[in-house]
């Protein structure tokens, strides 16, 4: 198999089986963590993309197009772009699709981590109805704007998507908004950070998820201080939100139904949930249909000022969650790995999770430690 053929392989199995079978806070700093450029080989094919290049140019590294949005819209399946370093002002439409055995990779340069920044957009990308099979690896997401915005937008019919590697950041509203007719959707090893805060009351989360078949994993999620670090609402189904580091946000999780609708299969597992300024992980049914297999298990919750765990609706059902300090290294300047003595450690399920944490380390494969950092 090929470099970009393994790249989005991984991405798609990676829980398939979770998938398939499962039914006053203080200041938090920055995440240390962030996207640098990928390490994966370039293929001497790959076409580029860079700042000072031109959009009638050939594409190659010494002729590289200028901008990100006409540069996929040249791409055909099994093609790699690679996006050179430095700021790209626009705002990214994709409704390019690989296949299974071609995906299409958009990835940063080695040793580069490219910022896409729009002067004045909703959403700084648009991954719409046509798009499939598509790696974005190693990109930054920042500043979108407006009374509805997102920094990445994944809309329509799109499928088989994977954010790996990212940062969105500085987002009016939310960081990440799935539709409910998208599928597939993979977050693996981001970063979201300082999202929301000109919205409505509570309604400005660091990742808003409609839609079925969906990963979130390995992800570290902070101070969303308007809205969740991940609401699953109002219609989803068959989500894993599995080993991630939620910390500052106004409240951790929410798995909701709304419009009639149904929000079932959820499973969040081997998270830490942390210093929210309300509850740690919730259900709301609103006025849709209470949900069904929703499990919230092995998490670590500690100083969820509004509770750490919300048993006062049916839908959601705990098993073996643990109250306790993480013990970050330092999470004031956004470093959350762990200390020794964490009570992430050992706690996860084995076997629900990635093999690998976000750094790459590998999880022990019998008593895993919940977040996004093993050991």
């Amino acid at each position: 198999m090929n470099a970009r053929r393994a790249a989005v392989a991984a991405a798609g199995a990676l829980l398939v089986t979770v998938v398939a079978g499962c039914g006053g806070t203080a200041k938090t700093g920055t995440p240390t963590a962030a996207a640098t450029g990928t390490e994966a080989r370039v293929p001497a094919d790959a076409r580029w993309v860079a700042p000072g290049g031109a959009d009638a140019n050939a594409g190659t590294k010494d002729a590289p197009w200028a901008t990100i949005g006409a540069s996929l819209a040249k791409l055909t399946p099994g093609q790699t772009l690679v996006v050179a370093a430095g700021t790209y002002q626009e705002h990214v439409s994709a409704t390019v699709a690989g296949t299974a055995a071609d995906p299409i990779l958009v990835q940063a340069a080695p040793g580069a981590a490219p910022v896409i920044h729009p002067p004045d957009s909703d959403s700084v990308i648009e991954v719409g109805s046509g798009a499939g099979f598509v790696v974005f690896d190693g990109l930054t997401f920042e500043g979108a704007r407006g009374a509805s915005s997102t920094d990445i937008y994944v809309s329509g019919t799109a499928h088989d998507i994977t954010f790996r590697n990212c940062v969105a950041r500085g987002s009016a509203r939310q960081g990440f908004f799935s539709e409910r007719t998208t599928a597939n959707v993979v977050v693996d090893g981001c970063t979201f950070a300082g999202n929301g805060g000109q919205g409505p009351d509570n309604l400005d989360h660091n990742l808003y998820v409609e839609g079925s078949g969906h990963q979130i994993v390995n992800n570290v999620i902070a101070g969303a201080t308007n809205g969740y670090g991940i609401q699953v609402y109002p219609v989803a189904h068959d989500v894993a939100i599995i080993n991630n580091t939620i910390v500052g946000n106004r409240a951790g999780i929410v798995v909701g139904s709304e419009e009639g609708g149904q929000t079932r299969n959820v499973t969040i597992a081997n998270n830490i949930i942390a210093f929210s300024q309300r509850t740690g992980i919730s259900p709301y049914w609103g006025d849709g249909v209470v949900g069904t297999g929703n499990v919230a298990r092995n998490n670590v919750l500690f100083r969820n000022r509004g509770g750490d765990l919300d048993r006062s609706l049916p839908g959601l059902r705990y098993v073996a969650n643990r109250i306790g300090d993480p013990k970050f290294v330092d999470r004031a300047a956004g470093d959350f790995r762990l200390r020794a003595g964490s009570a992430a450690n050992g706690i996860a399920a084995p076997g629900l999770g990635p093999d690998t944490d976000r750094r790459g380390t590998s999880r022990s494969p019998s008593a895993p430690d919940a977040g996004a950092f093993e050991g």
